[in-house]
């Protein structure tokens, strides 16, 4: 929930102090969901049965430009996420111009963070940590 963290605008608390920015500089995700409202993910609406609000929430509903730099990766054969909607999300962020970047991981599915592609995603995170040279 990371990137509905970054884009969401209007759920603030009371008691929030709206002079400190929550938005972060930067937002890595491993097999994200991007689409709550999909058949995968229908357990959130099982769940709370408010359909207005999974919308609400969704990530790829919820994109916009941003200042947030983004790291997508994304296995190629993930059925509890599928790819398609990273992809997506990709796509629909670049077009507004946003600082993202999607890594694909052949024959991934899932769980890319550990097991045999966990050297890769590893990989790809140390390098694009680098290339911001945060100090």
């Amino acid at each position: 929930m990371s990137i509905t963290t970054s884009l969401v605008g209007n759920w603030n608390e009371k008691t929030d102090d709206l002079s400190i920015s929550p938005v972060p500089n930067v937002v890595i995700v491993n097999s994200a969901v991007y689409d709550l409202t999909s058949n995968n993910n229908r357990w959130i609406t099982e769940y709370d049965g408010n359909n207005d609000l999974v919308n609400e929430i969704s990530p790829n509903n919820l994109i916009k430009k941003t200042s947030t730099k983004f790291l997508l990766i994304h296995g190629e054969k993930d059925r509890n996420c599928p790819y398609n909607t990273a992809v997506s999300c990709y796509e629909k962020m670049q077009s507004l111009g946003n600082s993202v970047e999607l890594h694909s991981i052949k024959d991934g599915e899932h769980f890319i963070w550990y097991g045999q592609h966990s050297q890769e995603v590893e990989q790809i995170t140390r390098e694009y940590i680098e290339k911001l040279k945060f100090e």
